[in-house]
């Protein structure tokens, strides 16, 4: 079989993967690991050219991505080998291409593999389109149109791109940055929920490990990724865990742009923006109702908004503490799901405490009212979660010492009463 023919079977075999006929993934692996039978029939290497051999990396890469119906610790591995032995064949053809310890590729076989088994998947004439991109500000200026959604049907083509985005040397990332973000965008506006959050992880990569934030901020890139972003800051609660990964996605990559965006606190829309983001989060309450995981995506972002946005905060305080008190008091039996709620509450109560001393106080009695609540479901015998349920309490003994320590007299106020009531139950309180 010739290398080209075996890497193109493997790459359209995976677009098996979204419609009726069932991906093998047993055979699959059987075939990835042929790749060195295959080369060492062809007669000599040489002839391979260079194409083929970015085309064939494309292809493994696509099989190295997770998240997709062919991902396994099998085809992985095989897939990496493969692409261990690409890279190093490229790399004696050419040292600028890659750099051997890492195993990242530069800006042109980046460019080579979206040409060709990405942007096919996206791209149509303009007479389909329904937006154009523009980037400027960036070396290499260049408009891509989006029309037709073929990836959706070959998903190997967003494993590729994302593999591709992920092995691309953080110095050439500005140079491909016009083939980067019409692909990261149109997963973000996409409908489909696994979607949006596949094009918002891309965008987190983008933004934390492949692009200074200072040229993000100046050249709008931010601005842009957050026009798209808030929309996903909705929770699905139809989608089950699908909703609660868009959710985290989404608020993680929301905050990541407002940073970005806006860095000094005198910045008109500085406080706006954090205002937004806490909005997002009260107005998420009457979606996440009894879900746990949603409610700890929530009640995680809490303590990050309110250092952001100092005194200001005091418009939103009110109903950020009722969300996490209302947290706590969330289920009378503990499991492990609903003691990482416990943990991530107690967690933000104790950086609340630092971000916004002078008004957490006026909240203390609330507070150490839904940390007793706790304490006793943890004493429940229907609690399953023992080792989680040590970890908590001791958290929260800790957190009640730290009350005593900065709002001494509304926490003895508080304890006073609640070791009065039940003495035996609250022991370990006494600090």
């Amino acid at each position: 079989m010739e290398y080209e023919s075996y890497y193109m079977s493997l790459w359209n075999r995976l677009s098996q993967s979204n419609g009726d006929t069932q991906l093998d993934c047993v055979q699959l692996e059987k075939d990835v690991c042929k790749f060195e039978s295959v080369l060492e029939n062809v007669s000599d290497t040489a002839s391979i050219s260079s194409d083929q051999w970015t085309g064939s990396l494309a292809v493994a890469g696509s099989l190295a991505a997770q998240g997709f119906a062919w991902s396994n610790s099998g085809i992985a591995a095989a897939a990496n080998k493969w692409i261990a032995m690409i890279l190093s064949h490229i790399n004696e053809c050419s040292e600028t291409c890659v750099t051997k310890d890492e195993h990242k590729i530069t800006s042109k076989t980046f460019r080579s593999i979206s040409t060709t088994f990405v942007h096919p998947y996206f791209a149509t004439g303009s007479r389909d389109a329904s937006t154009t991109y523009t980037l400027t500000g960036v070396r290499e200026k260049r408009t891509h149109v989006f029309g037709k959604q073929k990836w959706k049907t070959n998903l190997q083509s967003i494993a590729c791109f994302a593999w591709a985005l992920e092995h691309v040397r953080p110095e050439d990332t500005i140079d491909v940055i016009s083939f980067i973000l019409p692909v990261v965008l149109a997963l973000i506006d996409d409908y489909d929920t696994k979607m949006k959050t596949r094009g918002l992880r891309l965008a987190i990569t983008l933004m934390t490990e492949k692009i200074d934030t200072a040229f993000l901020r100046k050249s709008g890139i931010a601005g842009i990724l957050e026009k798209s972003i808030e929309p996903s800051l909705v929770f699905r609660s139809d989608e089950g865990q699908l909703g609660v990964e868009l959710l985290e996605a989404g608020f993680e990559a929301a905050t990541l742009t407002t940073r970005i965006q806006y860095t000094q606190i005198d910045h008109p829309r500085y406080t706006e923006q954090w205002w937004k983001l806490a909005e997002r989060i009260v107005a998420n309450t009457m979606y996440v109702s009894d879900k746990v995981s949603a409610m700890t995506v929530l009640c995680s972002r809490i303590s990050v908004i309110c250092q952001a946005l100092g005194p200001a905060i005091s418009r939103y305080l009110r109903p950020l503490v009722g969300l996490l008190v209302q947290a706590m008091r969330s289920s009378v039996f503990i499991d492990s799901r609903v003691c990482k709620l416990h943990m991530t509450v107690v967690g933000q109560f104790s950086e609340l405490t630092q971000a916004c001393l002078p008004r957490i106080h006026v909240y203390v009695e609330e507070i150490i009212a839904a940390l007793a609540y706790s304490w006793c479901s943890t004493q429940s015998r229907d609690c399953t979660a023992v080792d989680d349920v040590r970890e908590l309490r001791s958290h929260i003994v800790e957190l009640v010492r730290k009350f005593k320590e900065t709002c001494p007299q509304q926490t003895n106020q508080a304890l006073s009463r609640l070791l009065g009531s039940r003495p035996g139950a609250f022991s370990e309180w006494r600090i």
